[in-house]
């Protein structure tokens, strides 16, 4: 947008001088100012209206530029030698130099490197870890652990970012980060100071699924369930009715994985009340103090509802010990009638569809007790944090950086097909220093696909909706079935959220006692849950007990600090 304003030189130079903020001899100014600027010192009658004191803060489609350009290494987990990153490098794109390295350099005027760089989580917060005792940390960093990120802030290795952040992410950057949740970002804080950018993920991510045979409900005469006594039923029909045909007892009703607290199947328990989303969830109780959802005593529906499953034989006996991944198998063999799963488990149906080319699966929103969907209960969904050395002595390069990346995806002239994906890599959105998506990032090309449908232009659809379309045209069922413009999990996400949903009450760093012992009382949670399930115990009777040792482990210690924290917020 360009404001008309006849301009003297000596405008021009205040303008110039104000946007040189203390950054050594380089000088910032918003993105795309340069010719503005040089235009209005020779006389020129426009000047984009961005060429304001970046201390005013960026418009949306802005953000810092450092001319003469500035250094940054950077502390990331990245598997170098995995399929898509060598496939990058060999088109000439290594992680070092692909597009989002290019584009920091050219568009921002940021030269980036990596100084600490590892394969996996664990091995990576090894070294992060090294890197602080040693003094040695890279300039901007990732990290997973918000125990590790208290660490830091304590010690005052990490920059405060709390000025810097308000100042000058866009609102581009702020609706992202700050758009779902009620005061996400204050989890973060510390005495009012924010020390990090939280690394935003699509909180869709948290929905629960139950994936259907359809063909076999069809075979059998049954209707979808829309309950959770449905559910069980016909669940016992695939067991005891031969779905399959072949004459032999082979067949499970339904299937749940060692992580049925953390994600996928958590729906079973938001059926009855119960708050479960991945060990993490604070629920908010009737006398407004917050309380830790896996030991609330609504919870207990969900535990007899499964405990009822694991005795009459309708449910895996191996479900504790068996990963996500073990499901493919059994869709494989024609023995799986259900399954609870997130949207990406469509992976595990499309990665053996050549074993059983007739079944059809179908997606529901997990059933609730009434004819109505579960609720769903979920934590603001990110993938890690970002932090920036304490004497780095650039902490707004951080907000440079992730205002040009959300912009070039997700600002209103993005480029999004040539930074969210390539051919050599389905997930470049991660391939450089930072990332973080938007809200709707899987939403959009859903709505894309309905609304060609709708107009009967699908074939001629191009953005992100088009490719998705050419994938589900080209035979890739789990496009479909997450994606697809009918029938998807995403079209049940489109009608009902953020509606259905209730945000964790909090999010924060470890408390002082959770730091010191929360492995050892997840763990009596964690342990009784299996007994219950499995009819070891008695669901009312395990878990009072359960509570019980909970508390005296710490429970009551981490309750009153956690409420403090919310109280204080």
């Amino acid at each position: 947008m360009l404001r008309k304003k006849i301009l003297s030189i000596s405008l021009a130079g205040f303008i110039i001088a104000s946007v040189l903020l203390g950054c050594g001899s380089s000088t910032v100014v918003p993105e795309g100012t340069e010719k503005g600027l040089n235009e209005a010192a020779s006389g020129a009658e426009e000047i984009p209206e961005e060429s304001k004191n970046a201390a005013a803060g960026f418009e949306a489609g802005e953000w810092r530029r450092y001319s003469p350009a500035i250094s940054a290494e950077f502390g990331m987990e990245h598997d170098i030698n995995s399929d898509a990153f060598t496939a990058m490098a060999n088109a000439g794109e290594p992680y070092d130099n692909n597009r989002w390295i290019q584009m920091f350099r050219d568009e921002v005027g940021i030269e980036c490197s990596y100084k600490l760089i590892s394969p996996n989580a664990e091995d990576y917060q090894q070294k992060l870890v090294l890197a602080m005792t040693s003094g040695d940390l890279p300039d901007i960093f990732h990290v997973n652990d918000l125990a590790l990120y208290k660490q830091m802030v304590d010690a005052g290795v990490i920059a405060d970012l709390t000025d810097v952040y308000e100042r000058e992410a866009n609102p581009t950057l702020k609706s992202i980060v700050e758009g779902e949740g009620t005061g996400f970002i204050d989890n973060f804080k510390f005495d009012g100071k924010l020390y990090c950018i939280p690394g935003k993920m699509p909180s869709t991510n948290g929905y629960s699924y139950l994936w259907i045979r359809k063909d076999w409900l069809d075979k059998l005469g049954l209707e979808i369930p829309k309950t959770m006594d449905d559910v069980m039923e016909v669940a016992r029909a695939f067991v005891e009715q031969d779905p399959d045909g072949n004459g032999k007892d082979d067949t499970l009703g339904l299937s749940i994985d060692e992580n049925y607290t953390v994600f996928g199947s958590m729906g079973i328990f938001w059926a009855y009340g119960g708050q479960a989303a991945g060990k993490k969830f604070w629920s908010k109780l009737e006398d407004g103090t917050v309380g830790y959802s896996m030991v609330q005593p609504e919870m207990k529906g969900g535990l007899k509802w499964l405990q009822e499953m694991y005795v009459q034989g309708l449910l895996n006996p191996e479900f504790s010990t068996q990963s996500f991944t073990d499901i493919g198998p059994m869709i494989a063999n024609n023995s799986l009638g259900m399954f609870y799963g997130c949207h990406w488990y469509a992976g595990q149906i499309n990665g053996v569809k050549s074993e059983i080319p007739d079944a059809e699966w179908i997606p529901i929103l997990a059933p609730g007790t009434d004819g109505n969907p579960a609720p769903v209960y979920a934590s603001v969904d990110m993938n890690g944090i970002y932090c920036v050395r304490a004497d780095y002595e650039h902490p707004e390069a951080l907000i440079a950086m992730f205002n040009a990346y959300t912009e070039k995806l997700f600002g209103e002239k993005n480029d999004f097909e040539n930074y969210f994906a390539c051919k050599e890599n389905g997930n470049l959105w991660q391939s450089g220093p930072i990332h973080m998506l938007d809200a709707d990032v899987d939403i959009e090309p859903f709505r894309e696909m309905k609304k060609a449908m709708d107009e009967g232009t699908l074939d001629t659809l191009t953005g992100v909706g088009g490719s998705y379309w050419k994938y589900i045209q080209e035979g890739d069922l789990s496009y479909k079935l997450m994606f697809g413009p009918e029938g998807s999990c995403f079209e049940l996400v489109d009608a009902t959220y953020p509606d259905i949903f209730t945000w964790n009450s909090y999010q924060g760093a470890p408390t002082p006692t959770q730091s010191e012992r929360w492995s050892s009382m997840q763990e009596i949670i964690d342990t009784s849950y299996i007994k219950m399930i499995t009819g070891e115990e008695d669901v009312d009777e395990g878990f009072d007990k359960m509570v019980s040792d909970w508390m005296a482990a710490g429970g009551d210690k981490v309750t009153e600090e956690v409420n403090a924290i919310v109280a204080g917020k």
